[in-house]
């Protein structure tokens, strides 16, 4: 049914949940900021950090301010991701089988493109995967399709876009991204969105686990 997936990174496929909220804490201590609640920085998960700071406290720093404040996240996020970011369970199984059924797979995360590199090479995915799609690579975020428009020209470079492609997403704001593209939309439920949340946005399915996702993936 699908040939092309596209898939968020964080709270969809590995948990990194535990890492964005050490780093964003200790980032916003270290800048004379309170800490923001775990909750707040989960809930923002799949937005990318140069919006969201903003608007867990950083709304009154100077762009140089800013700028600093960014960096030592982004040190503290690289210290901590070996030891608190992890794939989840199946997660790499089924990559192996989207790869074996020769479906075309990509990322496409709120992350600079290289840091998602470095965490997909470090939970050994990387050759299950054939493009990734960084905050950097884009002029705007999600939930604007711009990033799913970009995937799939890199993925058919010789033909027009598949009519198959779905967006899987953790975030309500990768099912808007998916829908804004016009292609079909999976919610997991095991990421930073509860399921009422994610039902509201109205995704063509939702997946409870991993096994679920491939099952439908793959079919």
């Amino acid at each position: 049914m699908y040939d092309t997936i596209l898939f968020d990174f964080d709270g969809t496929l590995a948990d990194s949940s535990s890492c964005s909220v050490i780093a964003t804490q200790q980032a916003f201590v270290a800048h004379g900021l309170a800490a923001p609640e775990a909750a707040a920085i989960t809930d923002c998960m799949g937005i990318p950090i140069e919006v969201s700071f903003r608007q867990m406290g950083a709304e009154a720093f100077s762009e140089a301010q800013f700028t600093q404040l960014l960096t030592t996240f982004r040190e503290l996020y690289r210290d901590h991701a070996a030891t608190h970011i992890t794939a989840f369970n199946g997660v790499a199984e089924m990559l192996g089988n989207l790869k074996a059924a020769q479906k075309k797979v990509a990322v496409i995360t709120s992350k600079k493109t290289a840091v998602a590199e470095s965490n997909i090479e470090k939970l050994g995915l990387k050759s299950t995967i054939d493009i990734i799609i960084g905050s950097d690579l884009v002029k705007q975020y999600k939930p604007h399709p711009e990033g799913i428009y970009i995937a799939l020209q890199q993925l058919f470079t010789d033909g027009p876009y598949s009519r198959h492609a779905i967006m899987v997403g953790d975030a309500v704001t990768d099912i808007e991204m998916g829908k804004n593209a016009g292609v079909h939309t999976c919610a997991v439920t095991w990421g930073a969105h509860s399921e009422a949340r994610l039902r509201a946005s109205e995704p063509d399915a939702i997946a409870h686990d991993v096994a679920a996702l491939s099952q439908l993936l793959l079919a």
